[in-house]
């Protein structure tokens, strides 16, 4: 694992950055989620870190760059979403809410729950990125490169760091049946709320959209693409099984194409070429 560097230019990047405007809008919605739980993760693990003490040299190696790269990808989904929120002002309240509840679960939950849920949010990405990295490819290709570099190098991080969260949670709670079966529930949680708050800012932005382009446009432009969203649904559900399983280790998913060649690097270049 290292820290990589990703060298992008999302000055004249707009919200319909894809062909597909129903697709950059989920994407973009999807953008808001690093801003809040990669702090989060951040802080959960410098609990953890305080919990677990010198007790593993290399675990705690691992959390260093785990979250030096996690923060990277806050650093430039930040960039990346104020143009959203200069374009989209009405989503400002959802985000301070979804901020407020990493807030509260860190005042409020265990370190156990805030660990669960961390872990639930890294096997989430891993059930979802095949989905948006393979079935959604002829989206991207018709979309701004740029965009599409954010999403490929964070999403060959998230794969290069699948185990952290995973060894960091066993390390503090064991791997009995109560371990299992509260990993579950930090999962399931997890997965309701991210994908909660992504449908309801993707909802908003869409419904902005069709009331600033008229309904003729909207018809025409974008929601015929609405309904495509379901195959990539179809694929993740059916990674779900090996998730859930008491034997589920992260460190056996294989690679998507192209991620190696990613990790390689140290220092991404963004395209700088407007393709829509």
């Amino acid at each position: 694992m290292q820290v990589r560097s990703l060298e992008v230019d999302f000055a004249d990047v707009g919200p319909h950055w894809s062909e597909y405007i129903d697709f950059a809008q989920r994407m973009n919605a999807t953008s808001t989620v690093p801003s809040y739980v990669e702090p989060y993760l951040a802080k959960v693990l410098a609990r953890a870190r305080k919990q677990l003490g010198g007790k593993s040299p290399e675990l705690n190696r691992d959390i260093s760059v785990f979250v030096q790269q996690e923060m990277e990808h806050c650093r430039q989904h930040d960039a990346f979403n104020q143009m959203l929120i200069r374009a989209y002002p009405e989503i400002v309240p959802h985000l301070e809410r979804y901020g407020a509840d990493y807030e509260r679960f860190l005042r409020t939950k265990s370190l156990q729950f805030n660990a669960a849920y961390a872990e639930g949010f890294e096997s989430m990405i891993g059930l979802t990125s095949p989905a948006s990295w393979n079935s959604m490819a002829a989206f991207w290709a018709k979309s701004d490169p740029r965009v599409a570099a954010l999403w490929t190098w964070h999403l060959a991080e998230e794969h290069e760091h699948r185990e952290v969260m995973f060894n960091v949670y066993h390390a503090l709670f064991g791997k009995g049946v109560r371990s299992y079966l509260y990993r579950i529930y930090g999962f399931f949680y997890a997965a309701i709320h991210i994908m909660g708050h992504s449908r309801r800012v993707g909802k908003l932005l869409l419904e902005a959209d069709r009331r600033k382009m008229g309904e003729e446009a909207w018809q025409r432009r974008a929601k015929p693409q609405l309904q495509r969203g379901k195959a990539p649904l179809r694929e993740t559900l059916g990674r779900l099984a090996n998730l859930l399983s008491p034997s589920y280790n992260p460190a056996t998913r294989q690679p998507l194409p192209g991620v190696e060649e990613i990790l390689v690097q140290k220092i991404i270049r963004a395209p700088t070429a407007n393709r829509p």
